[in-house]
């Protein structure tokens, strides 16, 4: 008897912590901004992931050139200290149609910045 109440709490406890994760990571934001040639799109969007006694937010900032399925990552920012409302304030503007300028919380933490993509001069504000 004592085995069976064992297995049953383990069941119970595994198929929590599976239903707490099972949407993760979850957009939550998206923005794209196309360069003022059409010859490109820059767009950024917010993940978030959570469960038992965890969270964890990422922006992620992409590039693609027009009639390309590839994507480009450019910029991975790490947005556990700021609030949604402030990781929403990111913008993409476009300078030129080679310079693409990203401004971001300045909570965020870079864990990847490129700075040249596809021809792109890239610059983050933070």
């Amino acid at each position: 008897m004592r085995g069976t109440k064992r297995t049953t709490v383990s069941l119970i406890l595994a198929s929590t912590m599976l239903a707490c994760c099972s949407d993760n990571p979850k957009t939550v934001w998206t923005v794209q901004e196309p360069s003022p040639d059409g010859s490109h799109v820059a767009f950024a969007k917010i993940d978030v992931w959570g469960g038992p006694g965890n969270s964890y937010a990422l922006t992620t900032v992409s590039l693609k050139t027009a009639n390309v399925r590839s994507v480009v990552d450019i910029v991975v920012l790490d947005d556990n200290e700021a609030t949604l409302d402030e990781m929403k304030n990111l913008r993409l503007a476009w300078r030129s149609n080679s310079q693409l300028e990203i401004t971001a919380s300045a909570k965020a933490r870079p864990t990847f910045e490129a700075i040249k993509a596809q021809g792109v001069d890239i610059t983050l504000n933070l």
